[in-house]
């Protein structure tokens, strides 16, 4: 009987250590299963860091470009005077008008802007009493201006000769800011 109680437990403890080394081909199986699924994850996110780094580029440029061209736009957009700064707008133009005439008018012929094509403009009559000279330095004033105009026509009453005082109509487009608002 001794041998068979010998027999019976070197059966159990093969039995055992049968169990404990599946159980560890197992173990071992699922953490092979658990790394490579980590690796899988590890590189997902390698992908994901390198398509963030590539946005936060694109963002750093689209920064820089913005920054580059924001004094630039501010600079247009005042070209384009907006409702709010029509009244230093006019100021302007008075203080140039009266350095260069003896009488004027300002008027505008419509109090909203007009279309043309995809800019906007107010249209304006300038009569003044002044010279050939005076006038032709008036003209170098306002073109100088920091705005966008045009003129359309000039009209002269001349009851002075060429070169005497003459009534002016000038007729000009201050273009302003599309849409115009009061920003």
């Amino acid at each position: 009987m001794p041998e068979k109680n010998k027999t019976n437990i070197k059966t159990s403890f093969i039995q055992i250590y049968a169990v404990i080394i599946g159980l560890l081909l197992i173990l071992n199986i699922a953490f092979i299963i658990m790394v490579q699924n980590q690796v899988k994850t590890i590189a997902l996110l390698k992908k994901e860091l390198v398509g963030l780094e590539q946005n936060n580029q694109i963002i750093s440029s689209s920064n820089e470009i913005s920054t580059t061209y924001t004094n630039e736009i501010e600079m247009i957009s005042r070209v384009f005077p907006s409702e709010a700064l029509m009244p230093e707008v006019i100021k302007q133009f008075e203080s140039e008008i009266r350095l260069n005439t003896d009488n004027y008018r300002l008027k505008f012929n419509s109090v909203t802007p007009v279309a043309e094509l995809d800019r906007l403009y107010l249209p304006l009559t300038l009569t003044v009493d002044t010279d050939v000279v005076r006038l032709v330095n008036l003209l170098t004033r306002i073109e100088q201006m920091p705005y966008m105009t045009h003129v359309n026509s000039i009209i002269s009453k001349n009851n002075e000769g060429l070169l005497g005082k003459s009534e002016i109509t000038i007729s000009l487009k201050l273009y302003v800011q599309n849409p115009f608002n009061s920003k």
